[in-house]
C-alpha cells in the first residue's frame, strides 16, 4: 500500500514553483471565479510554503557553488559572496514564482475539472487542509529542494521532467516516512475507501505534464537572463566592496 502513500504526497508536489537554475556565475494574482477546482488548487497551493522551498532551493545552489573550485576561491578573497548573490536572486525568483502561478492556475483547474466532479474536487481540497493533509503539505515544504532539476538543469542547460519526478519522488518519500504508523494506516484507509481520494493517484498523469510546462516557461530565457543579471549585478557590487 505504500505506493498509496506516495500518490497522496507527491500529487502536491506537481504544484510546487519551478526550481531556480541561478547555479552559473554570472504581480499580483489574477482573480478567478470560485469553483471547487480553483478551491483545490488552492488548497494544495497555500498548503506548501513556497518560500520555504525557495530557500531549500538556494541552498542547493550554494552547494554547486562550493563544489566549484573557482567559486569556492572567489568566495574566499571576498567573504559573503556567496550570501550576496542569493540575496540578490531570491526576491527575483519570488517574482517569477508568482508569475507562473498566476500563468499556469487556469490549467491547473481546466485539467482538474474534466477528471473531477465539483464534490470530488471539494472532497480532495478537504483532505489536504485536514490535519493529516497539512501535515504532509509541510513535510513538502521541508523535504521538497529539486537538487536532480536543479543539477540536471544547469548540466543540461534545460529542464528534465525525469529529475523533477525523482525529487518528487525522493520528497514524497521523505514525507511518508515522516508519518507515524497510525497516520499511514488512516491514508490507506483513506485512499481504499474514499472514492474521490481513490482518484488523486489517476490525477498525477493529467497534473504532471502542466507542471512540465511551467517547468520550461520557467526556463524561458528572459526569466533566466533577469536572474543571471541580478546576481552578476550583485557579485560585481560585492567584489567593489560596495
Amino acid at each position: 500500500m505504500k505506493h498509496l502513500l506516495i500518490a497522496a504526497a507527491s500529487l502536491g508536489l506537481a504544484f510546487v514553483l519551478p526550481a531556480p537554475t541561478l547555479a552559473q556565475d554570472t504581480a499580483a494574482s489574477q482573480p478567478a471565479q470560485q469553483t471547487a477546482y480553483v478551491d483545490l488548487v488552492a488548497a494544495m497551493q497555500n498548503g506548501i510554503d513556497q518560500e520555504l522551498v525557495i530557500d531549500n532551493q538556494l541552498a542547493v545552489v550554494r552547494s554547486i557553488w562550493q563544489a566549484d573550485p573557482n567559486m569556492v576561491a572567489a568566495e574566499a578573497t571576498y567573504p559573503g559572496l556567496f550570501d550576496a548573490m542569493i540575496d540578490a536572486g531570491r526576491p527575483v525568483i519570488m517574482r517569477h514564482n508568482q508569475e507562473l502561478q498566476d500563468e499556469f492556475r487556469p490549467r491547473y483547474v481546466a485539467a482538474l475539472a474534466e477528471s473531477l466532479t465539483e464534490q470530488e474536487a471539494a472532497r480532495i481540497a478537504e483532505f489536504y487542509r485536514s490535519p493529516l493533509g497539512v501535515k504532509m503539505l509541510g513535510g513538502l515544504s521541508r523535504t521538497m529542494d529539486s537538487r536532480a532539476t536543479i543539477e540536471g538543469g544547469v548540466a543540461n542547460g534545460e529542464i528534465d521532467i525525469k529529475d523533477f519526478d525523482k525529487d518528487v519522488r525522493k520528497s514524497a518519500g521523505q514525507i511518508v516516512g515522516s508519518l507515524s504508523a497510525e497516520e499511514q494506516s488512516e491514508l490507506v484507509r483513506l485512499f481504499t475507501t474514499d472514492p474521490a481520494l481513490m482518484k488523486m493517484n489517476d490525477l498525477q498523469a493529467i497534473v504532471v505534464p502542466i507542471r512540465a510546462d511551467m517547468e520550461k516557461a520557467g526556463m524561458a530565457p528572459a526569466r533566466q537572463k533577469e536572474i543571471e543579471a541580478a546576481i552578476q549585478n550583485a557579485a560585481e557590487r560585492h567584489i567593489a566592496g560596495g
